[in-house]
Order: C-alpha cells, then structure tokens, then sequence
C-alpha cells in the first residue's frame, strides 16, 4: 500500500498483503483514512501508530485491529518492519453481530491489539489462500478471519491502556488538542476554541498541529465527522440531514461538499456502495 500525503480512500476492500520495511524509514507523511476495518500481524519489528486521538506502539508478535474510517498515521517502525496486513469491508463487522465491545470500541477508534496467541501460521496460510485467486479459498479466510475476530472480542479487556505521547516537540500539547477534539468534534468548535480551552495561541496550536501530524486541526476536525458519518450511514437509516448535524456539520450542504471532497462520493452513494458490498 502506497504511503501518500492527507487523502481518503473510499475502500481498499477485501485484501491480503506482506508488508516488509527494510532499514529505510517509511511513513505516512499525514493521516488518511479509509471506509475498511484494517488488520496489522507483525512478525518482526514493531510500528507506532497516531490513531482516534492515542499514540499506540505494536510490537511483533500482536493482531491489531481498528477502523480505518478514523484519521490514523503511521508515524514510526521498526528498523526491519515484517508482517502480513488485511483489509477488509466494515460492513463485514457489522454483519458478525459479534457481542460484548469490541464492534463499538473499533468504531469510537480504539486500537485493538492481541499478543495472546501464535498467529504467524494461520497469516501465512491465509496468505497463500487469497493468493490463489479462487473465491471457495478466499471465503475460508473470511471465515476462518471471523472466527479469529470473535475470539479475540472474548478477551478483550474492560478498557484501554492510557497511551504516552513521543517526548518532545509539543507532542503533548498535541496529544491534549486532539482528544479535546475527539470529545467536541460535534459542536461548532474550530482553532480559537482549542487555544482558549486549554490556555495556548491560536497561531501556536495552528503551527503545532500541523507539525506534529502533517495536516491542519480543521481538515483533521472534518475527517473525524466524517468518520462520524460513515459510522452512521452504515448502521442506521437516519436521512443525510440528521447524520450531518450529529455528526457536527452546520448544514446538509456543507456536509455534502465536505463528505464529497474526502471520500470521492456522495453521503446516499457512500451507503449504497458499501451496504451493498456486504451483500
């Protein structure tokens, strides 16, 4: 997958690939998102990712599990990165009914990462079995990717481990502007907002967040509506108007633009495309 500056890709789909980082540093130079939820199995190595407002450092050995939908960034790895990565529908989820958690704590944007069994075989096979092209194959890696999916939701832990933001460079006053995000992005709130709440300039927190992630606070502030968005079109009938102004918008007119100019389509077109491909 190639690594590209801020940008929404409507859907990867249903994909299996090795992901191999020699010794040089390769990372995503802004967040972006896309309409999946997104498998890491690191065999070698370990990543830092920024994702829905928490650092999270992976290390090998661990299935991590989140939704694409929400800006995430991979911001550091390991010096000999090597594992196999999945995409797949978030519709796919969503139709597993899977009980307890861990459907809604993917969604708020957690990361979720499971170090408990040997996973290195099954990938690879897995692997081997989309390879093939043949469709019985791939359905035995969707099941058995199910299965593997519902175990790890019988584990899951009450809540999340606090996360550490990198020292240095603001990264903490970084980490303390999006979360405040996270919390507000349903209410009119914009830069003055966060400088005043938490006693900073606004030029200063501009500057600041733009460094630290590579895109400004207000295209970062659009992306998690949008999320907010998806999350709705594909598990509710609520009409376009209702999801825009919960999911923090204005109008249903600025809503479209927005949800147009970050996702290539329409709100209605978004939910008809990927309800279907859950079908």
């Amino acid at each position: 997958m190639a690594l590209t500056a801020t940008s929404h890709i409507a859907s990867l789909g249903f994909r299996l690939w090795r992901m191999q980082r020699q010794q040089k540093r390769v990372t995503m130079p802004a967040p972006h998102t896309h309409a999946d939820i997104e498998i890491n199995y690191i065999s070698n190595g370990w990543i830092r990712y920024f994702h829905g407002q928490r650092f999270y450092e992976v290390n090998a050995g661990a299935f991590a599990v989140f939704w694409a939908g929400i800006p995430h960034q991979l911001q550091d790895h390991g010096p000999d990165l090597q594992g196999i990565w999945i995409t797949f529908p978030v519709t796919w989820l969503l139709g597993w009914q899977i009980p307890g958690r861990l459907p809604d704590a993917l969604m708020a944007g957690e990361l979720l990462a499971d170090a408990r069994g040997a996973d290195q075989a099954q990938l690879e096979d897995w692997l081997k079995l989309y390879e093939s092209g043949d469709a019985d194959q791939r359905q035995v890696v969707r099941l058995e990717l199910e299965a593997r999916i519902r175990r790890q939701a019988l584990h899951l832990p009450a809540a999340p481990k606090k996360s550490q933001a990198p020292s240095g460079g603001g990264a903490e006053q970084f980490v303390r502007m999006t979360e405040l995000l996270g919390q507000r992005y349903q209410e009119p709130i914009g830069v003055q907002d966060v400088a005043e709440a938490l006693n900073l300039h606004p030029k200063y927190c501009h500057t600041l967040f733009k460094k630290c992630c590579g895109m400004t606070l207000w295209n970062y502030l659009t992306g998690l509506r949008i999320a907010h968005a998806e999350r709705l079109l594909l598990t509710t009938d609520q009409n376009v108007l209702q999801i825009a102004l919960d999911a923090g918008f204005a109008t249903s007119s600025a809503f479209y633009v927005a949800f147009k100019k970050q996702t290539g389509l329409t709100p209605a077109g978004f939910r008809k495309q990927h309800l279907k491909a859950a079908s």
